[in-house]
């Protein structure tokens, strides 16, 4: 790349904006031609505002938690499913992954890990953390809280990602699990059989005439549709036992140990599959609380992560250009073998220094980068 595309691929990876001045007089005066030029404008660009807010729209896209903004929940059942609460579990993310991004004493696994929350005052009443927040109209003027006894802590315990993967009235532990699997650990489940919401529909009728009335737990409704083929093979081990482990929170985001029936709810879970979905692994959590915990010493959560980051910033994959265009071509054994090493060198960085400041830095550095060859369409 020229020092002029240099400084483009730089401010949009970084900043989400196009060059800034100082960055346009470096590529100018051919300064943007080193590994120490580059990652002296990266630790500059990462120091700016602009940096700061595209970092927190970067989780928001990884995570595709700005969905709490448009996402339907029953107003009957959740009536302070707020505007202004949606619009603060949204910034909730942003300032969280931003704060944990650029705290040096913190990295990748305190994502997972933390023990505090971002709230205004609308959300930490939400939440049940009354008497914090701010009294700000703004959803975006958010403030660290303490979260210790309240459940909460981690991105996988935030209200938009509990509420976006939920249905109308219910949590939803297939869409729990689904997603956890797909954005946290880059497990893609076999796409289902396009008779699969027939079939389990037809299950859910029956048991609903077998139960004549009766009222059992979502889990136990599950389990129970779903435990005959062709369900099955993909939910006995792959989606349910992960999903059940985060059904201590409801469908609008919120702790829970009773659902709306008043039945006890059993959060216990096991993610099958640690690394890859078929190599026989497993962990046992104890909630959404615990199962975030766990995310945050996993190599493959490192390692998924890494390869997210490599996707937002080539616009590619590190194993395919587009797995969902038949027209994007393919790579080439050997683009496939260097994709994976730099991924490889992502997560290593995570792995001994868990700064994600310095996966990003280090992306902008790798030859990768800086070399580009001409494909042919």
């Amino acid at each position: 790349l020229s020092d002029y595309e240099m400084a483009g691929f730089l401010s949009y990876t970084i900043t989400g904006s196009t060059p800034d001045r100082e960055l346009l007089t470096a590529a100018g005066n051919g300064q943007l031609g080193t590994k120490d030029q580059i990652r002296q404008q990266i630790a500059r660009l990462l120091a700016t505002e602009r940096a700061r807010q595209h970092m927190g729209v970067f989780a928001a896209q990884w995570l595709g938690t700005d969905e709490i903004l448009t996402v339907q929940k029953d107003t009957t059942l959740f009536p302070d499913f707020t505007d202004a609460v949606r619009n603060a579990m949204a910034s909730e993310v942003k300032a969280f992954f931003t704060h944990v991004f650029y705290d040096p004493n913190q990295g990748f696994g305190d994502l997972f890990s933390a023990d505090y929350v971002f709230v205004n005052r609308p959300l930490a009443n939400y939440y049940g953390l009354g008497g914090v927040g701010t009294d700000s109209s703004d959803p975006d003027d958010m403030v660290m809280a303490d979260s210790a006894g309240a459940n909460r802590g981690g991105l996988l315990t935030m209200g938009a990602f509990m509420a976006i993967h939920s249905d109308l009235t219910e949590s939803s532990p297939i869409k729990r699990a689904h997603n956890i699997r797909a954005r946290l650990l880059c497990q893609d489940l076999p796409l289902p059989d396009a008779t699969i919401p027939m079939f389990r529909a037809e299950e859910a009728d029956k048991l609903l005439q077998e139960l004549k009335g009766k009222v059992i737990t979502n889990r136990d409704f599950i389990a129970a549709i779903t435990k005959n083929e062709p369900c099955a093979s993909c939910h006995v081990t792959m989606i349910n036992p992960l999903g059940f482990g985060f059904e201590d929170y409801d469908a609008s985001g919120r702790h829970r140990s009773q659902d709306a029936n008043g039945l006890s709810i059993d959060s216990s879970g096991t993610l099958i599959g640690v690394h890859t979905l078929g190599d026989g692994e497993s962990i046992d959590f104890q909630g959404s609380k615990d199962g975030s915990n766990m995310f945050a010493i996993l190599e493959s959560a490192q390692a998924c992560f890494s390869a997210n980051v490599f996707r937002y910033a080539m616009d590619i994959g590190h194993d395919a250009i587009n797995a969902a265009s038949e027209q994007a071509g393919d790579l080439t054994d050997e683009e496939k073998a260097d994709y994976q090493c730099s991924v490889n060198t992502l997560t290593s960085i995570l792995d001994t220094s868990g700064s994600m400041a310095e996966l990003f830095t280090r992306l902008g550095t790798l030859d990768l980068v800086r070399v580009r060859k001409q494909r042919d369409r």
